[in-house]
């Protein structure tokens, strides 16, 4: 339904607007003989059925927003043991009792979008956990109970995607993995992560109680403790999720699921497959809220109906209980949370809709069955209905707000249809007949409490209209209409050109801003609308405007106003003073409205709109409005403590050979002795191999950047077999080696069988397909891995300082992914790559054979903050990874599983490790610092710029240390220093390259220290 016909009174009264003006006779009230009385009219939206409370009966509680309980923005949280719903909406929180009871929080949080809640174990203190994501940022609150008042707990700048209660402290975890904190359970501080594994992140965690707890960790997989979290152990088969299920851990997988006990030990139990689990994990994401039990929902919306119908159609008994009848049944319903206290299934025949209104003494019921009659019933204490009177045809009937009644029609069921008939029902149960002459319809009538009947004709076309008063004996007596001096001339245009409404009600003498009893009701036109008075003398007076007719429900002197920014007034006198309406900050009034427009509206009892059950007003009301819970501070988060190294470097006097002139280059087909290459380059200070007679050559171009540190020759003669008379060598570049930085392979049979596949692989055959190479250098830097990829295919070359290169073929085939790393040990080579699933894998290369060792799962990393790294005597494996600190796992020699890590924080991080002692054992490592180091040169003339800091470690259980550095810098070194004094010589010192980058570039040998 569009919003535009949403506001029910309002909307379908514009049409008549204009007919309300067409000039005809004024009509006159005839006097006719009393007759019984009847009433209501299902569809005649103009006018203003109405359910009229006694004066004082407020809720006491004041005015009590019921969200919708079934749509997009319903989450449901969970269900405690006793079987209640706990449910969010629009960032209400209410708890949907087993007997129908809806228990409504006083508060609500702000920015609702994905607000979940978390209870926490008495472990924690219990009691709820709330958050809700704001602006990229998480709010979380915490309350004694579920819908207990909220209490600012913590706030950080992320967006939580795990909400967890640990062993002793809560853990929030982002999408990031690397990204975790850890709060005080108690007052919502920052805490260390505790008694959790050390990892570079984590995954899915769940803890069953303070000491049995699982979590999932990169690489790993997911570790298990029993002991709070002294130590962990990794379980041998693979979980993909994991949760707590009472005082133990349900582990799913693709085998199915098994529950573990603190005991250890292992129970099948049967679930859903694991794609049904993701599934409904996805849909869960793509509705916003948890799936819901249908017996539940339907519970919920039945609670809510009944709610929605006594507000809209019943009235306050005396113990302050709302009584409604619909479809033969009698409910009463307490307004405080919505439950159905008594129920009457056979309350009154027929199946017809009831509105109820005070009648006589007490309160009646109007009741339509289809437009076959309509029959007025009269409440009888405690609960009860009894038939006062039954009339043909549908009605309309309007309650005075006094006990009396209109009836449209004659009161006899003959003359039911007569034109311009009314029935009128005083308060004491007595009816007559009137009829009104002329232009029939733009009258509005009136039973006033002293038994005369009031007959309003409204101005219109220049005609100031009048008010006709009927006494009881049939005498009339007519007023002109006047307007108050107070009347603005735009009040006056809208009273005398807009649709004055039916379902006027007499305002006695002593009710606010009264003194003498009056008339009010409501004035409409196009778009704006305002209410009215008519005092007993003809005095007319209006309201202010307001704009936005259809978007406001009317009913008797009170009003709600829904604009479509979502900003909400009430009215409870007319429209004379208006009120905010405390609705949630995310609620849109301006998308489409779906709920059933025939629960939708106003009375004396509250209104219901947009799915939205809100009981009572604020008028006469001390009770706290519906508030925003207090936002909390931000939460300072402990850092981590990282800095930049500081380092003084002194020359020590090393330094290379000059780098060989590169010449210029020409790249030609290679078809001829004077197409190829020439000159044929050097590798830094390294000649480049001698070309015999009527050989050819092809390299990779070293004076590239990129390929500083590698250099691939080959060459033999054009035209002969170069598997067997071919030559192909390999250098590299130790960067942290002054003297013999340059390295080299021996001299091995080309890979390529001949001329023209070498030229293919290095680029120059002519076609200008792209040839890339690219140098991974082992960790200890004197061997590497080369990839060089030509004509869709990579090829692999393995290296080591003078001995011969291994090719491996079209090494994609092997299904590396992307390759990372290498290190070499005695026995082989072994890689380290991520493959198509995001894994880091690592394969054995001996000779030409390629064995997939092992997969680690969710790693969750940047591609090249994973590495393998070898022991400095070439006996063992470690896998380095790189996060907010750095994580070194050894490698089991057999099962090639993950050992338990070292880790060195940020904190530990902030200055370079001591130099290592001559005999350091350990694993080594080679790579940037987490900040650029600063490296100010002692004794230099000019300043030296350095960029490109690189540091080997060597890393063992008592610690790390650091055995070299490497640098770069654009400017000319001209200092060298004292005559060959290494670093070694100086305690505390760690050596340091420097090298120009520039052409004919050196390396320059210093000692940096602290």
């Amino acid at each position: 339904m569009p919003a535009r016909y949403f506001w029910l009174l309002a909307a379908a009264a514009l049409p008549s607007a204009c007919a309300a003006r067409v000039a005809s006779p004024a009509p006159t009230a005839v006097p006719a003989q009393s007759v019984s009385a009847h009433q209501a009219s299902k569809s005649n939206a103009p006018e203003a059925v109405l359910s009229v409370v006694p004066k004082g009966s407020e809720d006491e509680l004041g005015p009590r927003l019921f969200p919708p309980l079934e749509n997009s923005s319903t989450a449901s949280v969970g269900v405690l043991r006793d079987g209640s719903e706990e449910l969010i909406s629009y960032g209400l929180r209410v708890l949907s009792r087993p007997d129908g009871a809806l228990e409504l929080a006083r508060e609500y949080l702000p920015a609702a979008r994905n607000a979940q809640a978390l209870e926490l174990p008495s472990r924690l203190g219990g009691g709820f956990l709330f958050y809700v994501l704001s602006s990229s940022a998480t709010l979380f609150f915490r309350a004694a109970t579920f819908t207990g008042e909220l209490e600012p707990f913590a706030r950080l700048d992320f967006e939580a995607d795990q909400v967890i209660a640990g062993f002793d402290r809560l853990y929030v975890l982002s999408h990031r993995p690397d990204r975790l904190v850890a709060l005080d359970a108690e007052h919502g501080t920052a805490l260390g992560l505790g008694s959790l594994p050390p990892s570079p992140g984590y995954g899915k965690m769940a803890f069953a109680d303070g000491f049995l707890g699982a979590v999932q960790v990169p690489l790993r997989g997911t570790l298990v403790s029993f002991d709070a979290g002294g130590s962990w152990r990794p379980l041998a088969f693979p979980v993909t999720n994991l949760r707590a299920e009472g005082d133990a851990l349900l582990l799913s997988g693709v085998e199915g699921s098994q529950a573990l006990d603190s005991a250890g030990t292992f129970s099948r139990r049967d679930e859903p497959s694991q794609n049904h689990l993701q599934e409904s994990e996805l849909a869960r994401a793509l509705r916003g809220a948890a799936p819901r039990d249908a017996a539940r929902v339907a519970r919920d919306l039945a609670s809510q109906r009944a709610l929605k119908q006594a507000v809209l159609r019943g009235f306050r008994d005396a113990a302050g209980n709302f009584i409604v009848a619909s479809a033969g049944t009698l409910r009463r319903v307490r307004p405080s949370d919505g439950k159905v206290l008594e129920t009457d299934a056979h309350a009154y025949a027929g199946g017809g809709e009831c509105s109820a209104l005070p009648y006589g003494p007490g309160f009646g019921f109007v009741c339509s069955d289809d437009d076959r009659r309509t029959t007025l019933f009269s409440f009888v204490p405690p609960f009860g209905m009894r038939v006062a009177r039954v009339f043909s045809g549908a009605r309309y009937v309007s309650a005075s707000g006094n006990g009396s009644l209109v009836i449209r029609g004659a009161c006899s069921g003959s003359n039911a249809g007569a034109a311009g008939a009314y029935c009128i029902a005083d308060s004491a149960g007595k009816f007559r007949e009137i009829h009104v002459h002329g232009d029939a319809g733009v009258e509005r009538v009136v039973a006033l409490a002293d038994g005369r009947v009031a007959i309003l004709v409204p101005p219109r076309l220049g005609a100031p209209g009048f008010l006709s008063l009927l006494d009881s004996a049939s005498k009339e007596q007519r007023l002109p209409l006047k307007f108050a001096p107070g009347v603005s001339s735009a009040g006056a245009s809208l009273l005398e050109k807009g649709l004055w409404l039916a379902g006027f009600v007499e305002l006695p003498a002593g009710s606010p801003g009264r003194r003498a009893a009056a008339l009010a009701g409501w004035v409409v036109g196009s778009e704006p609308f305002a209410g009215v008075r008519v005092a007993l003398d003809g005095t007319v007076d209006v309201s202010a405007a307001e704009n936005s007719v259809d978007r406001v429900l009317l009913s008797g002197t009170r009003a709600l106003l829904v604009g479509r920014t979502g900003r909400a007034l009430e009215t409870t006198d007319g429209g004379f003073a208006w009120s905010s309406v405390d609705l949630p900050s995310e609620f849109d009034a301006g998308h489409e409205l779906r709920d059933d427009a025939r629960l939708q509206g106003c009375s004396e009892l509250g209104c219901a709109f947009a799915g939205f059950v809100r009981v009572g007003w604020k008028a006469g009301s001390a009770a706290a409005p519906l508030r925003v819970a207090a936002l909390p501070k931000f939460t300072s988060l402990i850092q981590p403590g990282g800095n930049r190294w500081v380092l003084r470097c002194e020359a020590t006097g090393e330094v290379s050979e000059p780098a060989l002139a590169q010449g210029s280059r020409v790249r030609g087909p290679g078809r001829s002795e004077e197409a190829t290459v020439a000159p044929w380059a050097p590798f830094h200070e390294t000649a480049a191999p001698t070309l015999a007679a009527g050989e050819v050559g092809y390299d990779t171009g070293g004076v590239d950047a990129d390929l500083a540190a590698l250099h691939v020759y080959a060459w033999g003669e054009r035209s002969s077999d170069w598997g067997v008379a071919g030559h192909t060598q390999v250098r590299a570049l130790d960067r942290f080696d002054v003297a013999r930085g340059t390295f080299q392979s021996a001299v091995t049979h080309s890979p390529w069988p001949d001329a023209t596949a070498a030229a293919e692989a290095f680029g120059f055959d002519g076609t200008g397909n792209p040839a890339t190479w690219r140098a991974l250098m082992e960790t200890g830097q004197r061997s590497a891995a080369v990839l060089t990829a030509s004509r869709g295919l990579l090829d692999l070359l393995l290296f080591e300082e003078a001995k011969a290169v291994t090719r491996i073929p079209n090494a994609g085939r092997l299904g590396f992914g992307m390759l990372t790393s290498v290190a070499k040990l005695r026995d082989a080579w072994y890689a380290g790559a991520y493959n198509e699933n995001h894994a880091f894998t690592l394969s054995r290369i001996q000779g030409n054979h390629v064995e997939r060792l092992r997969e680690y799962p969710d790693t969750g990393r940047d591609q090249g903050s994973i590495a393998v790294v070898r022991g400095v005597r070439d006996d063992e494996l470690g896998i380095w990874v790189i996060g907010s600190g750095w994580y070194l796992f050894p490698v089991d020699p057999k099962s090639f599983a993950l050992r338990a890590p070292l880790v060195q924080s940020p904190a530990d991080l902030a200055q370079m490790p001591p130099a290592c002692a001559p005999d350091a054992d350990g694993f080594l490592l080679s790579g940037a610092p987490s900040l650029e180091p600063s490296l100010r040169f002692l004794k230099e003339a000019t300043e030296l710029p350095a960029r490109r800091v690189e540091a080997q470690f060597i890393w063992s259980a008592h610690g790390l240390c650091t055995r070299a550095l490497a640098a770069d810098t654009d400017s000319a070194i001209k200092h060298v220093g004292p005559e060959r004094t290494p670093a070694s010589a100086r305690p505390g010192s760690v050596p340091l390259a420097l090298t120009e980058r520039r052409p004919q570039g050196r390396r320059f040998g210093y000692a940096c220290s602290q």
